[in-house]
């Protein structure tokens, strides 16, 4: 403060460096999230299910997907209405019945149609329904 006419303040501060942040992210070819083409929100319909929703949300993004987690233990409804605010393109629900099949609920949440899909597929069908968009 004394450099600008005041008291002397003892003080002390911290940056981030977030120019430093973009240029890494650059230089890693991270993608921004404009390029972004399939945005997928993963819903675990129990609290028991989350380990499982955050596999499948791991292995979304490790085929290339952006794929965000419920955490926020919110209903379905509630969790749906969000993704929808963040113009989400798809969710993943996981039911308990789903889920004993080895299947998951995916959402379209653009066209509004829903469908039970085996998880070992769901990765090559949201890659499929991003070719569709281009």
């Amino acid at each position: 403060m004394q450099a600008f006419g005041g008291e002397s303040t003892p003080a002390t501060g911290v940056a981030h460096g977030l120019d430093r942040i973009v240029i890494a992210m650059q230089m890693q070819k991270v993608p921004s999230i404009a390029s972004v083409k399939n945005k997928v929100a993963v819903f675990p319909v129990r609290e028991t299910m989350i380990a499982e929703a955050l596999r499948i949300a791991q292995m979304l993004r490790e085929a290339g997907i952006s794929a965000e987690l419920e955490i926020m233990g919110r209903n379905i409804n509630k969790a749906l209405e969000d993704a929808d605010r963040r113009q989400m393109d798809f969710a993943v629900i996981i039911g308990e019945k789903e889920l004993k099949q080895g299947c998951v609920v995916l959402r379209n949440l653009i066209g509004r149609e829903q469908t039970t899909v085996g998880i070992k597929e769901l990765a090559k069908i949201l890659k499929a329904q991003d070719q569709t968009k281009k």
